[in-house]
């Protein structure tokens, strides 16, 4: 394996994809053949997120961690299959196959943030292939909402390819796959994706996220084939505010548009003091920015957006790298029509019941909603949802790591099994 790219140029190419038992009978697509698939006690269905993604990657070691896998233990689900990866890893690049990376990784002789080339065959790495059935994990890497019930395994999408493999002739969503188990219990968390394509783009728009209505309709689709043709009960989490994520808001601005170091607090996840960035140096941006992202940081380290007479290139940072008040309150206001949206679902069938991620998120952030206090420990260490040593997120900034998913996990569970 080859090192290639630093944490900025990997993060390019995950704004591309973020652009990252009891028998039952089932029948296929018309023809009538039929064949046998074991009932499942719980499926997982969902994106990146569900998958168990950390720094921009799938591992087994991560998978097995991942929130739904945590949940099948607390549940005492003994079987609960998922698509493992083995080492060292698939990295979530833009093209997986002919050109696919490790997950990223600290590099602690350099001080960086970096990926590998990986040099052999993908298909190597997938340990769990052979198993005959839908996976009890269907989390589909950069799925969105309207994917889980029309998307099926096309090799041009890559992810749902692997997840879902060639159940029914490559015919069957992840809704399909969930329907074929009647499962007992659901966990669903979608629309994610649905905001971070734009937030990652660093275009905000009506082209580059999904309205409220088209959610709705999306997500009317699928709880309605979920609720039709299952006798599960389904655990809906609903969305945290993503402009709070650190791939949003680790590279500090304020309203003058100064850019502030990183505080010692970051510690190795930045490469410690290998990134020097000058401290309240005026940026230069194509626009008026509240907002400068993680994906900025390699052309800032390298002098771009910072005036000449302070020692930089004097080349402006481009919009694909920062995002305006107007893009902020854009994203947030979807995120809050998604959320009412999901609420009233839930209010509205006994079968459907919601995880507030989103104030449980906020509550991390320290910033409570709806009066919820919250402190975190685990290993008696305190976590809190910034990119640190301490905190929740992966290297990617985007997906969260093992403590992060645990937190979630146990979220779910003190509702589905107190």
């Amino acid at each position: 394996m080859n090192k290639t790219m630093s944490l900025t140029a990997y993060c390019s190419i995950l704004v591309l994809l973020l652009a990252s038992f009891l028998s039952v009978s089932c029948s296929d697509d018309g023809s009538g053949s039929t064949y046998t698939v074991p009932k499942a006690e719980y499926v997982a269905l969902g994106d990146s997120l569900t998958a168990g993604v950390q720094s921009a990657g799938l591992r087994h070691d991560w998978q097995e961690s991942s929130y739904p896998a945590l949940i099948a233990q607390g549940l005492g689900v003994t079987d609960f299959e998922q698509p493992l990866i083995g080492d060292p890893g698939i990295g979530m690049s833009a093209d997986i196959i002919s050109g696919p990376v490790t997950p990223l990784y600290y590099d602690s002789t350099n001080s960086i943030i970096t990926t590998d080339v990986f040099t052999g065959s993908v298909f190597d790495l997938l340990l769990n292939d052979s198993y005959p059935y839908p996976y009890h994990n269907l989390g589909v890497p950069g799925a969105e909402s309207w994917d889980l019930a029309n998307q099926t395994a096309d090799f041009d999408h890559v992810n749902f390819y692997f997840v879902l493999r060639d159940i029914e002739n490559y015919t069957a969503t992840a809704a399909d796959q969930a329907i074929l188990q009647d499962p007992e219990i659901i966990t669903l968390w979608i629309g994610n994706n649905d905001v971070l394509g734009g937030i990652s783009s660093g275009t905000v728009n009506t082209s580059t996220t999904t309205s409220v209505a088209d959610f709705e309709l999306n997500m009317d689709e699928l709880l309605g084939l979920l609720l039709d043709n299952t006798d599960a009960v389904i655990y809906l989490a609903n969305i945290p505010d993503i402009t709070t994520i650190p791939f949003v808001t680790l590279l500090p601005l304020n309203s003058d548009a100064i850019f502030a170091e990183p505080d010692d607090n970051y510690g190795p996840i930045l490469g410690g003091v290998s990134y020097t960035i000058p401290t309240l140096t005026a940026l230069i941006t194509d626009e008026t920015p509240v907002v400068v992202l993680l994906s900025a940081l390699e052309d800032i380290l390298a002098g771009d957006g910072i005036a000449v007479d302070n020692g930089g290139t004097g080349v402006s940072l481009p919009g694909s790298l920062t995002l305006t008040s107007d893009e902020v309150t854009f994203a947030q206001g979807l995120i809050t029509g998604y959320n009412s949206y999901l609420a009233a679902r839930a209010a509205g069938n006994e079968r459907i019941i919601l995880i507030d991620v989103k104030a449980y998120m906020s509550a991390l952030d320290g910033v409570p909603d709806d009066g919820i206090e919250l402190m975190i420990r685990l290993d008696g260490s305190e976590l809190t949802s910034k990119f640190s040593p301490e905190g929740i997120f992966s290297l990617d900034g985007v997906h969260l790591n093992s403590a992060g998913y645990q937190l979630i996990a146990d979220k779910f569970l003190e509702t589905i099994n107190p």
